[in-house]
């Protein structure tokens, strides 16, 4: 299986999307070294990126992770196409993962720049109308979605981020009473056996057509309209 996976988040500001991006993708490019029956193809779609940048910024990788500075997925013969980072995916034709990490763009709009709020809605409605395979980090994530964009449960999968050893409890003075945990300290290597059967099982449910269908309504969709008032640019990403 030819796997793409989405980087582009990892090129601009080291967010948490950034962050549980590289994380994955060295968790998947490992466990791929070790023969788990796939390759690891890496796209930064509609991010200008040089080359050496890909060397510096992503580090040495497994040769199973294949780097392609400069080209787009639809280039090339994938099996299934993952994003992190909301990217709008209407140029692949196969089974799409798809990760939602919130719904703020919809439920705090306030936080979000209007462009940024019109790209994640509209991408977000685009892997709907794919039936794309999401990934969500939390239940009450996978709740929204499905008020928002009414997916039905079998198309979710919650995956939870789990803490690193890095996470350390805090006493006395130093704490205050909290807890606390190093930023970019969680990590996914616990979770990507479940999204791993998922992302199988919707390749394997794959219809012999998979043109893109209009736009479901609900919410979201009577949204649609309204935010941002126009087309976003491309390499925009979530916030």
């Amino acid at each position: 299986m030819r796997i793409g996976f989405d980087v582009a988040k990892v090129f601009g500001p080291r967010d948490g999307i950034a962050s549980y991006t590289t994380s994955l993708l060295r968790v998947l490019a490992d466990r791929a070294e070790k023969g788990d029956g796939y390759s690891l193809h890496l796209y930064a779609p509609d991010v200008d990126v040089e080359p050496a940048d890909w060397e510096r910024t992503l580090g040495r990788l497994p040769d199973s992770a294949v780097r392609h500075p400069g080209r787009h997925p639809e280039q090339d013969d994938l099996d299934l196409f993952h994003t992190t980072s909301f990217t709008d995916t209407g140029f692949f034709d196969g089974p799409v993962l798809f990760t939602v990490h919130d719904l703020t763009f919809l439920t705090h709009p306030e936080y979000h720049r209007p462009v940024n709020r019109a790209h994640c809605l509209r991408s977000t409605l685009r892997a709907v109308s794919q039936d794309a395979m999401l990934a969500v980090d939390s239940q009450a994530t996978a709740d929204e979605v499905r008020r928002w964009f009414h997916v039905p449960a079998e198309r979710m999968q919650v995956v939870y981020p789990a803490p690193s050893p890095t996470f350390v409890a805090l006493e006395g003075e130093e704490s205050g009473g909290r807890e606390a945990t190093t930023r970019g300290s969680f990590r996914t290597r616990r979770s990507v056996r479940p999204v791993g059967r998922r992302a199988r099982a919707a390749q394997e449910r794959r219809p012999p057509d998979r043109g893109v269908r209009g736009a479901r309504t609900g919410p979201a969709g009577q949204h649609a309209a309204g935010a941002g008032g126009g087309t976003a640019a491309g390499s925009s990403r979530a916030s």
